[in-house]
């Protein structure tokens, strides 16, 4: 009776056992979080859905962070360094314009004023036709640089003759400037460039044997091009030293500005892989 005695505690000790269960509950909370760590580490073996993680890794790291507009950077810039060209271009021809249409009608200022809009043009020509890549823009790019093209030798014609008969009629001798000098050679080479244009794109065969003759020689016809836009430029700076726009506007500093905001649009632009460099 005395062993039987000894041996019946062990079913009164309930405690533990109650709290064992009670300590289960916890574990059965923790169990999600286990769950889906296992989960997410079998999601990685996955190519795309590893992607996925490290794009939602990289959006909360980026939150609060701008990017850089890696995409549109080149566009900007190309876009700010069009309308560099076109402001400083617009700025020069429209005190050009001023100047000599503030003061006392005169024949000869017709010669000024349509030399500057041939020039703006000339500029205009070019910048449209610099960052074409696909087809249709390069196509749409010939088309707009042709006719402003066509519009500014009109407008160089005229002006030529202008300043031509004005000489004859005071009877005054030709060539006696370097504006005078610079605008006949420059008007010289730009008819023969246009010629060299009309060449390549209207009759290729003709001309050069083969459109793929003709294709090659595009890179020059740039580079001359961009030559004679600058000769182009000097020689209006040189006519804003003479005569009546250094009679009213005598701001050496102004025409220099705006060449300079001209020339570094128009460079920013240059397609290098075009002009064969």
């Amino acid at each position: 009776m005395k062993a039987t005695e000894t041996t019946t505690p062990p079913p009164l000790e309930t405690t533990p056992l109650e709290t064992t269960t009670l300590e289960t509950t916890p574990l059965i909370q923790q169990e999600e979080p286990t769950t889906a760590c296992t989960i997410s580490i079998s999601n990685t073996d996955h190519p795309n859905n590893n992607k996925t993680s490290r794009n939602n890794n990289d959006n909360k790291k980026s939150k609060g962070k701008m990017k850089p507009p890696i995409g549109q950077t080149n566009f900007c810039f190309d876009f700010i360094a069009y309308w560099l060209a076109t402001l400083g271009s617009l700025l020069f021809i429209s005190i050009v314009w001023y100047v000599n249409l503030k003061g006392d009608y005169m024949l000869f200022m017709w010669h000024p004023i349509s030399m500057s809009a041939s020039v703006f043009l000339l500029t205009q020509g070019i910048l449209v036709l610099q960052r074409t890549q696909k087809p249709k823009e390069k196509k749409r790019g010939l088309d707009y640089h042709q006719i402003l093209q066509y519009i500014s030798t009109i407008l160089g014609i005229f002006g030529f003759a202008i300043a031509v008969y004005n000489k004859s009629i005071h009877n005054k001798r030709h060539l006696q400037s370097w504006h005078a000098i610079f605008g006949l050679s420059l008007f010289l080479l730009i008819f023969a460039q246009l010629i060299f244009g009309l060449a390549i794109t209207t009759c290729p065969r003709l001309v050069f044997g083969s459109a793929l003759r003709a294709k090659k020689l595009y890179k020059y016809h740039r580079i001359i091009g961009y030559i004679f836009l600058v000769l182009a430029w000097v020689t209006m700076f040189t006519g804003t030293q003479v005569g009546r726009t250094k009679r009213e506007f005598d701001y050496l500093y102004v025409w220099v500005m705006t060449l300079v905001v001209v020339f570094v649009g128009v460079v920013d632009r240059v397609n290098r892989q075009k002009v064969g460099f």
